[in-house]
């Protein structure tokens, strides 16, 4: 005969919480009312954190919430059905699925049916003349699906007729193989539910995080020539956009201020985005590691007081005088000219450099780092002696 469960005490409950997979402790808060003292009380663990732009995955589980559509009467057609395979649209539709109009300036429906009315006829006869390679044929049938949907969904918006659909928010939850699906009827902003589920997930307590990721999981290395030549993002969160968003960046996460604590920082976008994101939310503790692109750097204390600063990508030995970090490290650096070297040497004499600084930098080929080192040794009043100890 089998014993009865025990119910923990709560003095056992909090340390039992302390050590508890981060995912299956979220899952017990939210549907357990009676555990949301002890989750408040006791710090929550995480190992790895990213926040992408569609998608947060908590140490391998995803949470991903986007606008889908699905057809009341006939099968989804095919491009809709892979958007809602993918997670859905990250923004806001009307009840036709057209993004509502941010900046009211958009052409008018007429105009929208007229242009791809023609985007069609244009397609069509590529197809017919064979104007399209074999490997493209497939594509092209995709977009005249596409523009055809257009022309049907803006002239039931001029006639206001119904559509033969509804939209919905979908929580999508993937583990693995494993994926679990939430859904509510689309009634409310994107962004307002966005934060009401960030909030019901982190806003309740500390958070100390091994390894926290802003941005997509591949680096932007020519960040600086997103930003040079103006690309718009208007349909993604200011966090993680190319060009600084000063204060449209809102706290990361919802998180409480002073609640996040974090061991190694990866940016693979824009830093200025995602140190304002951290102002109010980050402890006191500094960063052990900030992985980031090459890019204008802000003068901000988070960024100042990491034990490391790490560039990656294969960058100009400018780059190392480019970060208000002490402790800075740059994966490759590309062939150094000698006006190159000149401008930063002179640069780190004329500044106040204290010590400790460190600046240090990556080289697949050996005959590079001895010709930088000649370098040091011919620059002008440079003095140099011997040292049985190298590195």
């Amino acid at each position: 005969m089998t014993t009865r469960p025990k119910p923990l005490f709560y003095e056992t409950a909090k340390c039992v919480a302390l050590y508890m997979d981060a995912n299956v402790r979220l899952q017990l808060y939210l549907r357990c009312p009676l555990f949301g003292t002890v989750h408040r009380s006791q710090t929550l663990r995480i190992r790895d954190l990213n926040v992408r732009p569609d998608n947060i995955e908590i140490d391998g589980t995803i949470y991903g919430l986007g606008v889908i559509t699905q057809y009341t009467n006939q099968p989804n057609p095919r491009f809709v059905t892979f958007y809602n395979n993918i997670g859905g649209l990250q923004w806001d539709v009307d009840v036709y699925g057209l993004p509502t109009n941010k900046n009211g300036n958009m052409t008018s429906d007429n105009e929208e049916v007229a242009s791809s009315q023609r985007q069609i006829k244009s397609l069509k006869e590529k197809l017919q003349n064979k104007k399209i390679g074999s490997n493209y044929i497939e594509d092209t049938q995709w977009q005249i699906e596409v523009a055809q949907w257009k022309v049907d969904v803006f002239q039931m918006r001029i006639n206001k007729s119904p559509p033969p659909y509804c939209n919905y928010l979908q929580l999508g939850i993937r583990t693995g193989e494993d994926i679990r699906m939430e859904r509510v009827v689309y009634e409310k902003p994107f962004k307002l539910i966005r934060e009401y589920i960030e909030k019901r997930i982190f806003s309740n307590g500390n958070i100390q995080v091994r390894n926290l990721q802003i941005g997509g999981d591949r680096y932007v290395t020519k960040l600086v020539d997103f930003i040079g030549r103006g690309v718009v993002q208007q349909d993604t969160e200011p966090l993680c956009r190319y060009a600084p968003q000063g204060d449209l960046v809102k706290p990361l996460l919802s998180i409480r201020e002073g609640c996040l604590e974090v061991r190694v920082l990866k940016v693979t976008g824009n830093v200025t985005n995602a140190v304002v994101s951290l102002q109010t939310v980050l402890s006191a503790v500094p960063l052990k590691q900030l992985r980031t692109v090459h890019q204008p750097f802000p003068d901000d204390p988070i960024i100042k007081t990491a034990h490391f600063v790490l560039i990656v990508g294969n960058l100009p030995f400018t780059a190392l005088s480019s970060c208000p970090n002490n402790r800075t490290h740059i994966e490759e650096s590309s062939a150094i000219s000698n006006d190159q070297f000149t401008n930063v040497v002179n640069k780190w004499v004329e500044s106040d450099m204290s010590v400790g600084t460190y600046y240090s930098m990556g080289d697949h080929e050996a005959q590079s780092v001895e010709e930088l080192f000649a370098k040091f040794r011919n620059f002008p009043g440079a003095q140099s002696g011997e040292n049985k100890e190298t590195r």
